[in-house]
C-alpha cells in the first residue's frame, strides 16, 4: 500500500509543546517522510494570528476595540450601511461581509497576477467591499474570508506597512517563530493536495496572497505551538490579559462560539 499523506499532531500547554508526532509523507507518490522540523500550511488559523496583531496594536495604543471601519479605512469611499461596523464585527464575522460577491473566480485570477504591492491590492479589494451595502445578515455569524481582507487592509492602513511586515514585527519576532512565513512553504516541507494529486508549491499551490490576512501563514509545529501556548497565557509579555481574553471571548448572539479567529468551546 502507498505512504498516507502527512500528518502531525502535539498537545500544547501555556508552558509550550508538551508532545508532538508526525507520520506520512511528504506528498503522495513520494517516499520522504515528514519530519517535525517541517514548516506547514495552516490555512484558516492564520485569521487568529493577524487578530492578535491588531490586539498588539491596542496594547500599543495605534488602535482600540470596536474600532468603527469608517475610522480605520479613512481613505475609503465607504457605504453609509457600514458605519456602525467595527474591526471587532469583522474578527467575528458578523459583520454581514460574505464571500460570494467578492472571492469569486474573476478576482481569483485576476489576484494571482496582480503586480500592484499587496497592500494597495487590498485596500482596492476592500473598497470594493464596503462600496457596497451588507450581502449578509448583520450581527449574525456568517463566516468568510473577505472580512479578514478588511481587517488586514486596516491594519495596513493604521501601520503604513504591509501586513507581512506587520506580522513579522508583532508575532513572529516577539515569539520567536523562526520557522514562519507566508504561501506554501517551499523545500524539504509537506505539499498540499487536490483530488489526492500533490501540488508543486512552486506553482499555484495556495490562494492569492492578497488573500493573506485569511489564510497564508505556515510554520513549524513547535512554531505554532508556541503561538498557541502565548494565546493560552504562557506569553505575558506579549499581550496584556485583557487583550488576550477580549480575543477569546466569542461575541453573544447565536452560536457557533466564535472569538477572534478561534472556535470556542463553552463546555470547555
Amino acid at each position: 500500500l502507498p505512504a498516507p499523506p502527512a500528518l502531525a499532531a502535539g498537545i500544547v500547554t501555556r508552558d509550550g509543546l508538551g508532545w508532538a508526532g508526525v507520520r506520512g509523507v511528504r506528498r503522495a507518490g513520494s517516499d520522504e517522510a515528514a519530519t517535525l522540523d517541517d514548516r506547514w500550511h495552516l490555512g484558516s488559523n492564520t485569521k487568529a494570528m493577524t487578530a492578535a496583531v491588531f490586539g498588539r496594536l491596542v496594547d500599543q495604543g495605534r488602535a482600540r476595540w470596536a474600532m468603527p471601519v469608517t475610522e480605520a479605512l479613512p481613505g475609503l469611499t465607504i457605504h453609509p450601511a457600514w458605519t456602525g461596523t467595527t474591526l471587532d464585527d469583522l474578527m467575528q464575522h458578523r459583520a454581514g461581509l460574505l464571500d460570494g460577491p467578492l472571492l469569486d473566480q474573476a478576482w481569483l485570477i485576476a489576484a494571482y497576477g496582480d503586480p500592484q504591492p499587496l497592500p494597495e491590492q487590498r485596500a482596492a479589494f476592500a473598497a470594493r467591499a464596503l462600496a457596497m451595502p451588507p450581502s449578509g445578515p448583520v450581527g449574525a455569524f456568517a463566516y468568510g474570508n473577505a472580512n479578514y481582507i478588511v481587517l488586514g487592509a486596516a491594519i495596513e492602513a493604521l501601520t503604513g506597512a504591509a501586513w507581512e511586515a506587520v506580522m513579522a514585527t508583532e508575532l513572529f519576532a516577539p515569539l520567536g517563530l523562526a520557522s514562519a512565513g507566508f504561501g506554501a512553504p517551499r523545500g524539504e516541507a509537506p505539499w498540499g493536495h487536490r483530488g489526492g494529486v500533490a501540488v508543486d508549491p512552486e506553482g499555484f499551490a495556495d490562494n492569492p496572497r492578497a488573500l493573506g490576512p485569511a489564510g497564508t501563514a505556515h510554520m513549524s509545529l513547535a512554531d505554532y505551538a508556541r503561538f498557541i501556548a502565548a494565546m493560552m497565557g504562557g506569553g505575558p509579555d506579549w499581550l496584556s490579559e485583557a487583550t488576550r481574553r477580549h480575543l477569546l471571548t466569542p461575541a453573544a448572539g447565536d452560536p457557533p462560539a466564535y472569538a477572534a479567529g478561534w472556535a470556542i468551546d463553552s463546555a470547555a
